[in-house]
């Protein structure tokens, strides 16, 4: 795994039934009946409603209660699925056209930088200014 292959088909590619809509335009809905029903699994058992639980539970005298917080932590890690990869393998085209490095720069200013997130951050300066300098500076800018 870790290598992007392109595939004939997508397993999942269904047909697609144009409906007209009533002020004329088009409306492509895709009929899903042959490739996705089969498959669904369908659930017989409900979720039990709270009521239902607590009335189970009202007459019993000890209870136990796990901490399954540390199990996900040994959930092995799976593969990428190969629908996914045909999705990303025209990205990983694109960018194999490019020479590029990835280098870890250890800064203040780009401490908090997150390609993700790209939310601005409030930009702390790390100079201290004396109040004196700046009433200096202000009175030589506004001079005539």
């Amino acid at each position: 795994m870790g290598i992007l292959e392109p595939i004939e088909k997508s397993d999942w590619a269904t047909s697609i039934v144009p409906v007209i809509k009533p002020d004329g335009s088009l409306r492509i809905c895709a009929y899903f009946k042959v490739t996705l029903n089969p498959v669904l699994e369908n659930i017989d058992y409900p979720l039990p409603r709270m009521e239902d639980i607590f009335a189970k539970l009202s007459d019993r005298k000890l209870f136990s209660k796990f901490d399954l917080s540390p199990a996900y932590l040994h959930i092995p890690k799976q593969g990428l699925p190969v629908l996914n990869a045909t999705r990303l393998l025209h990205y990983a085209i694109f960018l194999s056209g490019f020479d590029y490095n990835i280098k870890y720069q250890e800064t203040k200013k780009q401490g908090n930088t997150d390609a993700l997130s790209r939310l601005p951050l409030k930009v702390t300066s790390d100079v201290l200014v004396d109040i004196a300098d700046v009433f200096e500076i202000a009175q030589i800018e506004t001079m005539p």
